[in-house]
């Protein structure tokens, strides 16, 4: 009988400006990693995107250094060069739990049906319930991408991508990962949650693209929100989130300045728009090809 293969595994980890491969150890790092490196400087005579290898603690470390920006370019860089079975989806302020590696390929291993598996960041808020269970939309309203692991094949499969004018380095808010996970659901790929934590948040670490409740931040959920789900959708999950988030921002904005920049958001509708535009100049290629 032929023996089944074991799964591996490697970390899609995005930062910004990383001159060496000192994340590993900050981070606590203990696998294969594939390190996104965006706006990098490097010089004239070499080609972008520049790779570096290293092994470290038995691990095979790569680094591309590219220029582009994003944080939906950088994940959708990784996974298309990502080399394992299993994927994690990273950021550059974690801190990994030991064994996180085999927690992560016991729990595929014991679901072999699963495609998608949701993880416990430790020191964030329980916003997913504390069971094994399955997850479908609205939960998937609550998972951040540092929680998500996949099977690389399954998502190269469907040709399943995160939407590139979404995220962060973008100028249009977050939400990317609900993108990408409600693609999933689409595509019929099976997501759980796994009460299993694997890695911390870094304390008083700068983000790269949250800078406070303000009117910006309400413009952009509005218009991500809409985006995702439609008018209807956006309003009513504008009136909840800032009638039950109000503790959060209401240092920073009132509810009225927070409801009107929200509202805002969904009436410019800046990227539906774009896409429609992005849609329209694609029949208009094909129509003279």
């Amino acid at each position: 009988m032929k023996k089944e293969r074991k799964l591996n595994f490697e970390l899609l980890l995005s930062c910004i400006n990383q001159k060496d491969f000192s994340i590993i150890e900050r981070s606590r790092i203990q696998s294969d990693v594939l390190i996104v490196n965006q706006y990098c400087s490097i010089k004239k005579e070499e080609k972008l995107p520049y790779l570096e290898t290293q092994e470290i603690g038995g691990f095979f470390c790569r680094k591309y250094n590219v220029q582009e920006k994003g944080i939906s370019r950088s994940r959708n860089f990784a996974i298309r060069n990502a080399q394992a079975d299993i994927c994690l989806l990273a950021d550059d302020d974690e801190e990994f739990c030991s064994q996180y590696r085999e927690m992560i390929l016991s729990s595929f291993e014991r679901y072999p049906y699963a495609d998608i598996l949701i993880f416990r960041i430790g020191n964030r808020p329980k916003k997913v319930r504390t069971t094994f269970h399955p997850v479908y939309f609205p939960e998937i309203l609550r998972v951040s991408s540092c929680q998500i692991a996949f099977r690389r094949k399954r998502v190269i499969e469907k040709k399943i991508v995160f939407d590139e004018d979404m995220g962060a380095g973008t100028g249009n808010g977050a939400e990317e990962e609900i993108k990408f996970l409600l693609e999933c659901l689409k595509q019929k790929l099976k997501i759980f949650n796994v009460p299993v934590t694997i890695a911390m948040m870094q304390e008083n670490n700068h983000s790269t693209w949250f800078y406070g409740y303000n009117e910006v931040f309400f413009e952009n959920r509005g218009m991500t929100t809409r985006y995702l789900f439609g008018t209807s959708f956006a309003l009513g999950y504008g009136i909840y989130y800032i009638w039950t988030k109000r503790e959060l921002y209401q240092d920073d904005i009132s509810a009225k300045q927070a409801w009107k920049a929200l509202r805002r958001g969904i009436k410019q509708n800046r990227l539906g728009k774009k896409k429609r535009k992005e849609k329209r100049i694609k029949r208009r290629k094909r129509k003279w090809e």
